[in-house]
């Protein structure tokens, strides 16, 4: 198609044909008003409508073309092309066309991204009524006399501090899901809606263990979000996160599910983080008890924490799943104490260094490393080096397994594990399960056992009995010593060489040693004297395991 300006008019003619001198001349005539020229039929032309001219490419019929000819003036005819045409015409370039994508149309790979980008504009559209903003006054730390006079002198106008973080509306009745450490210690609770009101919220419920609390606001109109289902998730989902990093409200960032089933203790042991949904997802201060979301704007988990070397967001931040939530949301909103079940073992996964140190041939299970006195465990006849292989029928395939399935045991009540006992016995166990405290979470690790008054053990000269064995020093202890420190025999730990096995195990100064246990060994040896611990490790080759009365079994490699 060939389209010929002229600085009068604009005429649309057909490709295949050639340009009528005679037309050509006529159609340069200048614009004239209609009431001073019409043509009628009788004198029309057909040489200037050929058979075969085309409007856009369309041919028309002669009867058609005599029509217009008889009720447009010869000057507008080719305005009428034109806008007989214009549906036809090619947008300008740069133009995009009207469904405002350019090339969506014939670019398949930018149509899916489109779509997917109207998706999380459809989530973050319809999450933001359901994420608030928590600022919570904590109350001031106790001051000696001292210090207070210090503040009031020269810091009367102290700053607040005040603890920022993120809620999810969970329920009609103003309930607002947050992490416990976003109010632990406030003595006001500050909640911003997405429409900028704000109310004061009150704690109903709260459990440090799982890092959950319920506030309670009294706000009309609201709707609770959308639950999904963390069990349904896979490493690479989209996911969306949506909360008020540094205070920014209604912050929305996306990434992917990076992992599943990270499980770690934090705080002392006083918070054990399990099953959580790892994510690369930008999550920052702030974002604690923000909101995790599907394509589908369900919710599958509430930041919580990250990993970070600088206290900003490196790519690696945890969510705790939604089905974790379902389970203790009744419990908080009605201000019950949830209960966790406790075993009083300390597990470890079974290694291949422990399978060898305990001359066992197959992987399964999970291994007791230490039986706390008087536990559930030690009761049902649990004993270290046992390696537990189910619970409830349930297989275990590593410690977190074991923390998981115990912990959801009702207290009070039996459960059964198989286990494999320290001589190679499998045995089926009854035990009662008890109730988990905060300080039996976990065996803390004392800083050292024999930094006492005098000196401490580094300061003591090195006597005949002591032995050197891949990297740790020891020495024997007297019966005050032994007294003083709890415990009825072993050996002590006096120097740990930097770099060595035993540092690499974890052992350090003051840690006492009481059973030692390698492939030569039928069962474990118990250590009580210098002689003893010499006819014990002579002819260890592999790794070795070393029993302390704090820490449990604890192995030694053979790379020095």
């Amino acid at each position: 198609m060939q389209v010929a300006m002229s600085h009068k008019v604009l005429c649309v003619l057909s490709p295949d044909k050639a340009l009528d001198p005679e037309a050509e001349a006529r159609s340069a005539q200048p614009l004239m008003p209609p009431c001073r020229r019409r043509a009628s039929p009788a004198s029309a032309d057909p040489s200037a409508f050929p058979l075969s001219a085309s409007v856009s490419g369309i041919a028309l019929p002669l009867r058609l073309r005599l029509a217009i000819r008889f009720l447009f003036p010869l000057p507008l005819l080719p305005l009428f092309a034109l806008a007989f045409s214009s549906a036809s015409l090619p947008a300008p370039a740069g133009e995009p066309p009207p469904n405002g994508d350019p090339a969506a149309d014939t670019d398949p790979d930018l149509a899916a991204a489109i779509s997917l980008q109207r998706a999380f504009m459809k989530v973050a559209a319809e999450a933001a009524p359901y994420v608030v903003r928590i600022s919570a006054i904590l109350r001031p730390e106790p001051l000696s006399p001292g210090q207070r006079r210090v503040n009031e002198q020269f810091q009367p106008n102290r700053f607040e501090n005040v603890s920022e973080g993120s809620g999810i509306i969970v329920g009609t009745g103003g309930e607002v899901l947050t992490n416990e450490h976003v109010v632990r210690g406030a003595d006001k609770i500050m909640v911003e809606l997405h429409d900028r009101r704000k109310f004061e919220g009150k704690v109903i419920g709260s459990d440090m263990h799982s890092d959950l609390a319920v506030l309670r606001i009294t706000a009309g109109g609201l709707k609770p979000i959308p639950l999904g289902d963390s069990d349904e998730i896979r490493p690479g989902q989209w996911v969306i996160a949506v909360g008020n990093p540094f205070g920014l409200s209604n912050t929305v960032t996306v990434g992917v599910v990076s992992a599943l089933n990270r499980s770690f203790f934090r705080g002392g042991g006083d918070t054990y983080y399990g099953n959580l949904i790892q994510t690369d997802a930008a999550v920052n201060r702030g974002n604690s008890g923000g909101a995790l979301l599907d394509l589908r704007g369900r919710l599958i988990g509430v930041n919580t924490v990250i990993f970070s070397q600088t206290g900003a967001y490196q790519g690696v931040g945890f969510a705790i799943p939604v089905n974790t939530i379902r389970e203790r949301l009744p419990s908080l909103r009605e201000g019950r104490e949830i209960q966790y079940g406790w075993l009083g073992v300390e597990p470890r996964d079974l290694t291949p260094d422990i399978a060898a140190a305990f001359n066992m041939r197959d992987l399964s299970g999970v291994f007791v490393a230490r039986v706390v006195p008087d536990s559930p465990a030690e009761r049902a006849g649990i004993r270290r080096g046992s390696v537990i292989l189910s619970v409830n029928g349930k297989l275990m395939a590593s410690y977190h397994d074991l923390i998981g399935a115990v912990e959801k045991c009702p207290v009070g009540r039996e459960a059964e594990l198989d286990i494999v006992a320290p001589d190679g016995a499998r045995r089926k166990l009854k035990v009662k399960i008890g109730r988990r405290m905060s300080e039996v979470l976990l065996a803390a690790k004392p800083a050292a056992y024999a930094r006492e008054e005098g000196g401490g053990v580094e300061e003591v000269e090195m006597p005949a009995d002591r032995a050197a064995f891949r990297g740790m020093t020891i020495r024997a202890m007297d019966g005050d010593e032994k007294r003083r420190l709890g415990v009825a025999s072993g050996l002590m730990v006096i120097g740990v060489k930097t770099g060595s096995p035993a540092a690499r195990a974890g052992l350090y100064e003051g840690a006492v040693i009481d059973e030692i246990k390698h492939g030569a060994l039928k069962a474990p040896a118990h250590l009580d004297d210098i002689k003893g611990f010499h006819a014990a490790t002579a002819g260890a080759m592999g790794p070795v395991a070393v029993h302390t009365a704090s820490d449990g079994y604890m192995v030694l490699d053979d790379e020095e």
